[in-house]
């Protein structure tokens, strides 16, 4: 079996304890900080393999795509890190790196567990909201095979009406093959929001940036309510490069040339604060620290997963549903 990098190998190398040791410091949530092989980390064995449906045959076509795209992105990283001052970026560049970073944020595990918790949400609803009318209810119960009583019936709909205090919903998740597919449309989605940002690339001589197996994350201004539909819209895209480099994207004017500008330790610890929060289980730095291991051991495992504002969301899906049976 493949194992797969859901955070690139060539990405990490730039965290690494040094130049000819490919190795990192790994933090988890529980346990002791362990140095360990890039090789090794942020990996699923067949993460992105998937099965063509004419065929029934398993492919490796998705790691492929993700290989020939982190090899056109890493010169872009490369000259990212090595300026010091103005770097000029041409639109098909800014296009690309905008592309590789939407994958990057939806490609890991922990976009893919939110999917399968939207999937249940949204299963969920469906239902409660069909137990809102008996009639309704009554013709999906006979859809789904059930010859009960009326009186059975009434009671099966309140219990699904009041869902969570009855019943725990699970949706096998099997291989995923639709859920990848999709990733690629919805990155183009995000990509033209990325694209569309101010974009500044910030240096830290004082204090490094950590990263982690979810490694953009997007912060949000102070007073502004966290949602799904709007982040990227409205919130500060963070990317770490390296311990010393940042890409830092505002809502704001496109800018074709990217400046260097000097990080504070305020802004170097909210980077690695946001990075920490959305960690979905590892986080990763050239350096061993306990201050690190006790600050991430503070945070809640999945806070990245769980879905803001879900009722946003289902009247959206909604609307567009019956937009498209109008």
């Amino acid at each position: 079996m493949t194992l797969h990098h859901f955070v690139p190998q060539f990405y990490l190398k730039n965290f690494a304890i040094s130049p000819t040791e490919p190795v990192l410091w790994v933090y988890r949530r529980t346990g002791t900080p362990q140095k360990l092989p890039i090789k090794t980390i942020a990996a699923v064995r067949n993460l992105y393999q998937v099965t063509i449906a004419a065929t029934g045959e398993k492919s490796e076509r998705l790691e492929r795509i993700f290989a020939e795209l982190e090899g056109d992105v890493k010169p872009l990283i490369d000259r990212l890190l090595a300026i010091d001052s103005l770097i000029s970026l041409s639109p098909k560049e800014v296009s690309l790196l905008s592309y590789f970073m939407a994958l990057l944020y939806l490609r890991g595990r922990s976009f893919r567990a939110k999917a399968h918790n939207l999937r249940i949400e949204i299963l969920k609803r469906h239902l409660m909201k069909e137990a809102e009318n008996p009639d309704s209810f009554r013709a999906l119960a006979r859809r789904a095979g059930y010859e009960i009583s009326d009186q059975e019936l009434e009671l099966m709909r309140h219990s699904v009406s009041h869902f969570d205090d009855h019943f725990t919903l699970t949706v096998k998740r099997g291989e995923d093959t639709e859920l990848l597919e999709m990733m690629f449309d919805l990155a183009k989605q995000i990509s033209l929001l990325i694209f569309n940002k101010h974009w500044q690339l910030y240096h830290s001589a004082q204090k490094i940036f950590i990263t982690s197996d979810n490694p953009l994350t997007v912060m949000q201004y102070n007073n502004t309510p966290r949602t799904d539909s709007n982040i990227f819209t409205n919130g500060i895209v963070a990317w770490p490069l390296s311990p010393s480099k940042c890409l830092l994207l505002e809502p704001g004017r496109i800018n074709p040339r990217i400046r260097v500008s000097t990080a504070d330790r305020a802004t170097v610890s909210k980077v690695n604060r946001s990075t920490m929060f959305n960690a979905h289980r590892e986080v990763y730095s050239r350096f061993g620290s306990p201050a690190t291991a006790k600050a991430f051991q503070r945070t809640v495992e999945g806070w990245s997963e769980e879905l803001q504002n879900p009722d946003e969301i289902f009247e959206r899906i909604t609307r567009n549903t019956d937009k498209h049976n109008a």
